[in-house]
């Protein structure tokens, strides 16, 4: 999904132009196992400052990249958002289920049932496949924020393959629905 192209949406009537994370292996190639400890030690350290603070910085980051996704959130009318409550118990668990995908990075399959529960009913709210690739970025900005030197090339490469393994299945799930 993350190929040599930036990703484009349409956001309110505008297009979005999304920069495509830089990859040098084939983007549906398994990870390996350095990778997959590389992702798995990221993940701790991100855990470590704070589901909630992750979280927080994570759609801080994603309503930067697309300001009008904010409007598909249920706490978009929230006077002080980023100490909203409400934004705060989402930010929790979409980190919270991020991390279930990490836990399970060499078996993302047996995450696939929860995922598709989540990819249905974010489609009924409006989410597209595209948004999963601004969501990609927004991590990437996260990762890149809380962890400073230690996202180094290595790591992007290896949360560059695990987003795109998981965002794959996220959008397969979501688009079932669709096709139907």
């Amino acid at each position: 999904r993350w190929g040599e192209e930036a990703g484009r949406f349409v956001e309110g009537g505008s297009t979005v132009e999304v920069e495509a994370m830089t990859r040098e292996s084939e983007p549906s190639a398994p990870l390996t196992d350095m990778e997959a400890a590389l992702v798995r030690d990221l993940w701790a350290s991100t855990k470590g400052m704070g589901m909630q603070s992750a979280g927080v910085v994570l759609f801080r980051n994603l309503f930067q990249l697309a300001p009008g996704l904010l409007e598909l959130f249920s706490f978009r009318h929230e006077h002080d958002l980023f100490n909203s409550a409400k934004l705060k118990m989402h930010a929790i668990a979409v980190v919270g289920t991020v991390g279930l995908a990490v836990g399970k990075i060499g078996k993302l399959e047996e995450v696939a049932p929860k995922v598709k529960g989540l990819a249905l009913k974010h489609t009924g709210y409006g989410v597209q496949p595209e948004h999963y690739d601004v969501l990609g970025k927004a991590w990437l900005q996260t990762l890149e924020a809380t962890l400073g030197g230690d996202f180094n090339q290595s790591a992007r490469i290896a949360w560059s393959k695990f987003w795109n393994r998981f965002s794959i299945m996220i959008v397969a799930a979501a688009t079932e629905r669709t096709s139907r």
